[in-house]
């Protein structure tokens, strides 16, 4: 109860009580009774009214207690976006960890295992199966993966939907190598010289990893997702002009269907590697 509205309230109690409190005191003979009867009436009418005026008026204040709704539904809202976000932030550290450790150890069947499932659980299920292929070539499996992984197959070959790899270089064209030169890495269809996706990056940056998709089209509706066969090109360019590169400073791998292009692995200058 409000503070105010119950001393208002105590107040007309105590008023009705002082009035008619003398005239019920004083009062022994017969003359007095119809007076005290009615102060008697007038104490419990007071004390009724106000009863009847609280039940009207409520708690007041009350209202103003009351949560909003809408604020406390738009606050778990905003609490459930961040979470979302810590948690997809905590997946890609997760897959970059993974991938930068098989990198420097190739030989880990159970990393390549666990980049499988993490992949396949983000939804990134080619690279998934590329993955898990390493994982079984190095004698760890798993039924469940291999399982959901075949499931996905026929749909993942059907067409590519972005080739991922990493360009490096051996140490014997180090010393040609600049790091204002311009890296010029380019995805063709078998047999047609026009280039499907380019993608343009510094000499400075490398070794570096590169992801080849649509979005690096040349042309609208032309890109990877409509080739069968992919030809992927590196090369290293001293004047900025990607026609304008040294033999030896290239690096190439393909023809490939979407079935097979797997993870790249492209480097300038190795011994046997195809510089057309």
């Amino acid at each position: 109860m409000n503070l105010v509205f119950f001393c208002i309230t105590l107040t007309m109690i105590l008023i009705a009580m002082s009035f008619a409190a003398t005239p019920l005191i004083s009062s022994y003979g017969k003359s007095n009774a119809g007076f005290a009867k009615f102060s008697l009436l007038a104490i419990i009418g007071l004390i009724g009214f106000a009863l009847a005026l609280y039940a009207a008026i409520g708690s007041p204040g009350l209202e103003s207690k009351t949560p909003d709704v809408d604020a406390v539904g738009a606050t778990a809202s905003r609490g459930e976006a961040t979470a979302a976000r810590e948690k997809a932030a905590s997946v890609e550290i997760l897959l970059a960890g993974l991938e930068e450790r098989l990198r420097s150890n190739p030989d880990d069947g159970k990393d390549w295992l666990l980049l499988a499932k993490s992949y396949e659980h983000v939804g990134r299920n080619a690279d998934a199966a590329q993955a898990y292929r390493k994982a079984v070539a190095l004698g760890v499996t798993d039924e469940v993966l291999d399982a959901r992984l075949d499931a996905d197959e026929p749909a993942a070959a059907d067409a590519f939907t972005e080739i991922r790899g990493r360009l490096s270089y051996v140490q014997s064209v180090a010393d040609r190598i600049e790091p204002d030169d311009v890296v010029f890495i380019t995805a063709k269809s078998e047999g047609n010289p026009m280039p499907l996706a380019v993608l343009r990056r510094s000499a400075s940056e490398l070794p570096f990893d590169f992801v080849l998709s649509d979005e690096a089209s040349m042309v609208k509706g032309g890109g990877i997702s409509a080739a069968s066969e992919i030809v992927v090109t590196a090369k290293v360019s001293k004047s900025g002009d990607a026609l304008n590169t040294a033999a030896d400073l290239q690096a190439k791998a393909g023809p490939m269907g979407p079935g097979n292009a797997g993870f790249l692995e492209l480097v300038i200058g190795a011994a046997g590697t195809d510089m057309k």
